[in-house]
């Protein structure tokens, strides 16, 4: 969170993460209030279910692939604790890994280095010889910056090319 416009920000956006999204009306206010003119996006973080409109084609059998060539899979996500666990029901792909990192629960956000921090030490993961893969060229820069190899997800087709060319996943 460290990475956001300002303390203030990235305070909030923490403490935003941390709570129930029953709970979020008041950081909302608080940080819509920070961004006069910014409301309506700020305000959208209440619409988590709209958010996610399923699986994404192929990824499902993607994680089954690379679970089979005897690769760990471990999840970093910035949701907070109730909307992972809702997702975690909602989408059995997610059940398939082997351990799971919510900003939520720890109280910082991608892309900051403490959060990258977290599944290294707690799952011995070795940053030069694990692939993080985000949707977001700033959240994989994150976590180059901390020496981890980035993908940025595109779809699951480029990401198997890319999981092949690693090694990770037999061509």
């Amino acid at each position: 969170a460290s990475t956001l416009a300002g303390e203030e920000e990235a305070r909030t956006l923490d403490l935003l993460l941390a709570q129930p999204v029953s709970r979020w009306a008041a950081y909302l206010q608080k940080a819509a209030a920070l961004h006069p003119g910014y409301e309506a996006p700020v305000h959208a973080w209440k619409r988590q279910d709209e958010m996610i409109v399923g699986e994404i084609a192929g990824t499902a059998e993607l994680v089954d692939r690379v679970r089979d060539a005897g690769v760990a899979l471990y999840l970093l996500t910035n949701m907070p604790v109730d909307v992972f666990a809702d997702r975690l029901a909602r989408f059995p792909v997610l059940g398939r890994f082997d351990g799971a990192v919510v900003s939520g629960a720890e109280g910082v956000l991608k892309p900051s280095a403490e959060i990258f921090a977290l599944p290294r030490d707690r799952y011995q993961l070795d940053p030069a010889a694990t692939l993080f893969v985000d949707d977001l060229d700033v959240n994989v820069r994150g976590a180059r910056t901390v020496g981890f190899l980035g993908h940025r997800f595109v779809d699951a087709r480029v990401l198997r090319q890319a999981l092949e060319a690693l090694g990770l996943l037999p061509s």
